[in-house]
């Protein structure tokens, strides 16, 4: 999977998890979907935690490239580990579409 995190308004890429070699987890959790980043760059997750009610989500499954998820978290629920240097969003909405 890849997973793209984008600015809602003006699409600025923030995040390209092949283009910067960033792994992730994604699960289902009790009110959604909890996003797992592996992410060394604090600036970034500032920047991303700054900007966290503004902030649009994107996956691609290899497999079905002609499709995208979009998550979206309405209450900008993201927090970032420095230690574990992770970065975690709870999305509590989805929609697939195709592209």
């Amino acid at each position: 999977m890849r997973m793209y995190i984008r600015h809602a308004v003006g699409g600025r890429l923030f995040l390209d998890s092949e283009k910067h070699q960033t792994a992730f987890d994604l699960a289902r959790s009790e009110n959604g979907w909890t996003f797992t980043i592996d992410l060394a760059e604090e600036e970034l997750a500032e920047e991303l935690i700054k900007n966290r009610l503004e902030l649009n989500i994107f996956v691609v499954d290899e497999e079905r490239q002609n499709q995208k998820s979009w998550y979206y978290s309405s209450d900008g629920a993201i927090t970032y580990n420095k230690v574990e240097r992770k970065l975690i969003i709870a999305a509590d909405a989805r929609m697939d579409y195709n592209v």
